[in-house]
């Protein structure tokens, strides 16, 4: 993706009960990783607009996805091929981005409804990613005559 420079910027993630499994209450919130971006994250580069999908919003789908199927009556003894796919996916990018932050202790032995911090990471500034990814659909649409109204 030709986004140019991406800043770092330091991330503090936390434990959520809003992203809990089988609540409908949470739906909405699953619905986040897809929704808040203009375009849901495709990318159309080149003369000729080729749609493309980077990693990091591939894996926000896939997050979205397994959480999907997690509902699904016979998940645990037929997962179905995408989520087997995002299992793998991960494994890849996990690999290939290697965070070597240090991680305290046993997350098992937390109060998690108290104690919900995570460590602070170094991560790229999503916001110039996101940016980039609307612009880029905005241009996608003036190339095809689409008017919508845009964020």
């Amino acid at each position: 993706m030709p986004v140019g420079n991406i800043p770092a910027v330091e991330m503090t993630f936390q434990e959520s009960s809003r992203f809990s499994l089988n609540d409908p209450a949470n739906k909405a919130n699953w619905d986040t990783l897809i929704t808040n971006q203009f375009g849901t994250g495709f990318q159309h580069l080149g003369p000729y607009h080729f749609r493309h999908i980077s990693g990091a919003y591939h894996s926000l789908h896939c997050v979205y996805s397994m959480q999907e199927d997690f509902d699904k009556p016979d998940h645990l003894h037929h997962p179905s091929h995408h989520f087997i796919h995002c299992l793998m996916y991960f494994r890849q990018i996990f690999l290939c981005n290697a965070d070597l932050t240090l991680e305290a202790g046993d997350f098992m032995h937390r109060n998690l409804t108290s104690d919900r911090m995570g460590q602070t990471r170094k991560c790229r500034d999503w916001s110039t990613v996101a940016k980039w990814v609307d612009d880029n659909t905005k241009l996608w649409f003036e190339y095809n005559n689409v008017t919508f109204d845009m964020p």
